[in-house]
Formats: C-alpha cells, sequence, structure tokens
C-alpha cells in the first residue's frame, strides 16, 4: 500500500510505502502485475520501473533546488514504488527509493525539512538493510534520515554503529557519514567516534573546500568532548589539505 504525502517543503505531492492508504494505485500496480506475470514480463517491468526511477532520481541530484527537481524527485518516487512492489525483494531498489525521499525531505523546492518524508526515508532504508545486512550504505542512510527527522542520538547511533562496523572506510560514504555521527555523538562508542573522527581527517584533507566544512562543525559542535576532539584534528597535519602551488613557486 502506498500513501501520498504533502509535505511543506515539496511543490508536488510525494510517494510514500505506508501500509494503508492509497489503495487505488496498490490496485493498479497489483492488476498490472497480474497482467503481466501471465506474459511472464512482471520482473521486466520492474526493472524498468526501477532504471526510470534511478534515472529521474540522478537526473534530481544534479539539479538546483527548485520545482524542476521536485518533479524529478515525484517521478523518481512514483517508478521506484512501482518497481518495490513489483520486485519487493531488491535491496539497491529500496536504497534508490530511500534517498530519493530523503533528497526530496531535506532538498526539496520550499525550504526546510521534512520529519515525516525523513522517517519515510528510513522506512525504506531498513528494509533495504534488512534485505542486505552486508552493505554499510542502508544502515548510514537510516542513520542520516533520522537525524533529518530530528531523532534523538541513542535513536540515530546503532545504525551508524552497524555501518561502520561494516565498513570503516568507505570512500562514497565520507561525505556525509562523519557529520551524522557528529549529531549522535554523545550515544556512540568511542571506538565509532575514533572511525568517525578518521573518515573526516581523510575526506578533509583533499581539498580546502573539504577542510572548511571541517572547521565549520567543529565551531558549531555543541558537545564539548566533540568540539576539542575536532579542534584536534584541525592542528593534525594528516587532516590539511596539500597547499596548491601555482607554476610560478615551483623550482
Amino acid at each position: 500500500m502506498i500513501k501520498t504525502i504533502t509535505t511543506p517543503n515539496s511543490t508536488t505531492p510525494i510517494i510514500s510505502a505506508d501500509q494503508n492508504t492509497d489503495r487505488v494505485l496498490t490496485i493498479a500496480v497489483a492488476s498490472l502485475a497480474l497482467v503481466l506475470a501471465a506474459a511472464g514480463g512482471v520482473e521486466v517491468y520492474g526493472a524498468l520501473a526501477a532504471q526510470s526511477g534511478q534515472r529521474a532520481f540522478a537526473r534530481a541530484v544534479a539539479l538546483p533546488r527548485g520545482a524542476e527537481r521536485d518533479d524529478a524527485l515525484h517521478i523518481a518516487q512514483r517508478d521506484l514504488g512501482v518497481s518495490v512492489r513489483l520486485s519487493s525483494a531488491d535491496p539497491a531498489v529500496w536504497l534508490a527509493l530511500a534517498e530519493t525521499r530523503y533528497l526530496q525531505a531535506v532538498a526539496a523546492a520550499a525550504e526546510g525539512v521534512s520529519p515525516e518524508l525523513a522517517l519515510a526515508a528510513a522506512r525504506a532504508a531498513s528494509q533495504a538493510q534488512a534485505l542486505a545486512p552486508r552493505d554499510p550504505h542502508p544502515p548510514a542512510l537510516l542513520a542520516r534520515a533520522l537525524a533529518a527527522a530530528g531523532e534523538s542520538p541513542e535513536a540515530i547511533a546503532p545504525s551508524l554503529v552497524a555501518s561502520y562496523a561494516l565498513d570503516a572506510d568507505k570512500s562514497d560514504l565520507a561525505a556525509w557519514r562523519p557529520t551524522v555521527a557528529f549529531q549522535a555523538w554523545s550515544a556512540l562508542p568511542r571506538s565509532v567516534q575514533d572511525m568517525a573522527l578518521t573518515e573526516a581527517c581523510f575526506y578533509s584533507r583533499d581539498t580546502p573546500e573539504r577542510f572548511s566544512a571541517l572547521e565549520r562543525a567543529a565551531v558549531v559542535a555543541a558537545d564539548p568532548d566533540l568540539a576539542a576532539r575536532l579542534e584536534a584534528l584541525l592542528t593534525d597535519a594528516a587532516c590539511q589539505p596539500a597547499l596548491v602551488l601555482s607554476p610560478k613557486a615551483l623550482p
């Protein structure tokens, strides 16, 4: 079953995977599935819907905040929603749906965050985690969505612990996983805190812009222990970006 969520930061209705509403679309999908099953085409249609949804999501990521991005996200959620109904055991589709919902929750046309849609993203990420328990991405995204929804550090921490335990050096998570860890800092074990700081260190040293983001994190850190450890990180030469020399400065 699905539910249409209209959020304050959206210009179009959003499709969610709640269990008790919008029976019309669910019945339509089920009817189509029966027709396709007779022709042996359910898996093919589900795969095509997933591809269409993932293309729409990739387009949304590349667009600036605004109505055009909302439209792309609406298409992505619609098609990915169809796909999970036809191929509900595919963790990649559930993860793509979670990513789509998260982006809509935090970066739609209007300012602000939709806690309801962030929680819908968390539910999809949780489903992906159940289907792919060795993948560090679903629990990381689950933690990120819970943080966006305003959940407590104690609610966020278990998913982060699970993600770091699976892979503490995943380059495509380094851009944002430490930031989520900073939000759940007080509830994280010391070992996971250390992994988050190491990940932040290696990510920040790639460019001055990334290092500046780490500096801002230190300034806004509310937890005294986190603030102190970030300040120490900023003075660590291993975490600082290499100087970019102009051709004139070269020997």
